[in-house]
């Protein structure tokens, strides 16, 4: 008389390569959502650095009402426009964006409530410097104080 003394604790050969093939599968598409992930808001703080730079630009006094002779002047009495590049700015850490920072100055007539009211609009606008595409753009109208 023999009693079967076989022990049938753990896990056979096959058990544990299927649960080494689940758990690879499992950590592969994790790395590969948050890789995916990373990149957008990577792209996001990008985006969001150039409407501050294009904001900051704006906000700049030379640029304000107060300054209305002087944008006309710039500009000249025969042309229409202008344009200039301010500076070159890194736009992020990662990757290291540079950018240049331009202005456009436009003269313009608007009319408000059936009055003429000569202008000058400011487009700002951020370039990337390896391909030339406009980054972002923002503008304003800058009117003659009385």
């Amino acid at each position: 008389m023999f009693t079967n003394t076989k022990n049938n604790r753990g896990f056979s050969l096959v058990e544990l390569l299927i649960a080494g093939t689940i758990l690879v599968i499992a950590i592969s598409t994790i790395t590969a959502i948050i890789s995916r992930g990373s990149g957008m808001s990577q792209q996001d703080m990008i985006q969001r650095r150039v409407y501050q730079e294009l904001e900051t630009i704006l906000e700049m006094n030379q640029f304000s009402a107060n300054q209305y002779q002087q944008l006309l002047n710039f500009i000249g009495t025969g042309n229409l426009n202008a344009s200039m590049i301010l500076d070159t700015v890194t736009l992020a850490t990662v990757g290291s964006i540079t950018a240049r920072r331009q202005i456009q100055l436009q003269k313009q007539l608007y009319e408000f409530s059936g009055v003429q009211i000569p202008g000058v609009r400011v487009i700002a606008q951020i370039i990337d410097n390896s391909d030339g595409q406009m980054l972002g753009s923002l503008e304003t109208v800058v009117t003659k104080v009385k």
